[in-house]
């Protein structure tokens, strides 16, 4: 929604770097996200899961992967809105 009105008002290179950034940003707060308050679990096996079949090891027992997903997305809305904004479009 915000990479056609950025291409029209501030142009191809620069829409092109706003969702570009925007794009990256959601991607680095998906890995932080992932990689500090998504829950994870251990099967009996020992092999470490997404899915609650066993104890949780790590992180957050609601935050789910899909919660993750979507706060990254709409985390990279965000930026690519306020960005439009501050550059004009």
């Amino acid at each position: 929604a915000v990479a056609a009105p950025a291409f029209i008002t501030i142009g191809p290179f620069a829409g092109l770097a706003l969702v570009v950034g925007a794009g990256v940003s959601g991607a680095l707060i998906d890995s932080l996200l992932g990689a500090t308050v998504q829950a994870q679990y251990v099967r009996p096996t020992g092999e470490r899961v997404e899915q609650p079949s066993g104890p949780l090891v790590r992180g957050v027992q609601w935050m789910t992967n899909d919660r993750v997903n979507i706060l990254c997305t709409f985390c990279g809305a965000v930026i690519a809105g306020v960005g439009a904004r501050l550059l004009g479009a």
